[in-house]
């Protein structure tokens, strides 16, 4: 690769590209700095938005492991965004509280208005509505 760009570019560019390290430690370090300042601009949007919505799901994997995904649906310069707020394991089991808890704890940690959500959407699963049928 290194001689690649040396050839394109030239033997300063080549000499920059070798400094650049890349062991997996600053790959993943650089992976997690991207992932976190993706994130703090989707909360950002959702503090500053006017209102949003949530849509749940859990689902179980083969390995029994419940996942818990959360969708925030909000207006951004006057276009409808849609972002995975939430993809969080589920430690105990599946139910409507647990849910709930993981949910209100990352709004709660991350400064978001439960006064802006207008409305959560589910599948209709018992875990999310519990005993209350046809809702």
């Amino acid at each position: 690769m290194i001689e690649v760009v040396s050839c394109i570019l030239g033997e300063d560019a080549g000499k920059k590209v070798a400094a650049v390290q890349c062991s997996n430690n600053t790959i993943s370090d650089r992976i997690h700095k991207i992932s976190d300042h993706i994130e703090d601009e989707f909360v950002f949007r959702l503090i500053n938005c006017n209102q949003f919505s949530l849509q749940m799901d859990e689902s179980t994997d083969v390995s029994g492991l419940s996942i818990l995904l959360v969708f925030a649906r909000y207006t951004h310069e006057k276009t409808i965004q849609e972002l995975l707020l939430i993809c969080e394991s589920l430690k105990t089991h599946t139910t409507g509280e647990e849910i709930f808890e993981v949910l209100n704890k990352y709004l709660v940690k991350k400064n978001i208005s439960w006064q802006k959500c207008v409305d959560v959407c589910t599948d209709g699963a018992a875990t999310m509505v519990g005993k209350i049928k046809k809702v």
